[in-house]
């Protein structure tokens, strides 16, 4: 009897010991799973750090002012299941460091227009108080890259072009349509540009080459439009 009771011990202990040693590769598994989550990560901080001094190179005497005003434009996971995204740097020459931007439209119709300004009177937008509803000219705050865009409609064959400090940059034509009946036919032309504008530089829309032009616009219909934005510096 006492040789069974000591039989049932020695299994008990048996059983015991087989139970933590699956206990414990159970455990080395884990630790091991999070070793590779952590080498991963690792990895990826690593190569984070490779993109940033590859950046930082571009930006020459940075103080800490100009480093703060950096931002990151990408969020591309490099490992999957990784927390850490790859950050982009941009050269402060690339981005815009100050909000400039303005978007507007004409209220009511411009008739008998020669050689003259569109004073597009309605502002949606004015993001750095570049653009003067008075004068129809948007004056850059700072030097950069700008996005430009127009569009009018007339009821006649009507030139317009953008301009900066009188130059040329781009033109835009709506043609007079011929229809039957009272109603008469409007065309719609426009054009889109990107350029660099100096600080103090003036832009505005021009209507020029054809006398007695017609610009077609309201408080409810806006369909003369003048509208841009920084892109960089």
């Amino acid at each position: 009897m006492a040789s069974g009771m000591q039989s049932k011990q020695f299994e008990s202990i048996v059983n015991k010991i087989r139970d933590e040693v699956l206990s414990l590769k159970k455990d080395v598994k884990r630790l091991q799973e999070k070793k590779e989550q952590q080498d991963n990560i690792i990895h990826d901080l690593q190569r984070q750090l490779k993109v940033l001094d590859t950046n930082s190179e571009t930006i020459p005497n940075a103080s800490t002012d100009d480093t703060s005003k950096i931002t990151t434009t990408h969020n591309t996971t490099l490992h999957k299941g990784s927390p850490f995204p790859l950050h982009s740097l941009l050269s402060r020459k690339r981005r815009a460091v100050n909000n400039i931007a303005f978007s507007t439209y004409l209220s009511q119709s411009n008739q008998h227009m020669t050689n003259e300004a569109i004073k597009f009177d309605r502002i949606l937008l004015n993001e750095g108080n570049g653009y003067n509803a008075y004068t129809g000219a948007f004056t850059a705050p700072v030097t950069g890259i700008y996005l430009f865009s127009y569009h009018f409609d007339s009821t006649k064959t009507t030139f317009v072009r953008l301009v900066v400090n009188g130059v040329n940059e781009v033109d835009g034509v709506a043609n007079a349509h011929v229809v039957s009946g009272a109603r008469q036919a409007q065309s719609m032309g426009g054009n889109t540009c990107i350029i660099q504008v100096v600080r103090g530089q003036a832009v505005l829309v021009e209507v020029f080459e054809v006398p007695d032009a017609t610009i077609n616009s309201s408080d409810n219909f806006h369909f003369s439009t003048f509208s841009g934005v920084l892109l960089y510096e």
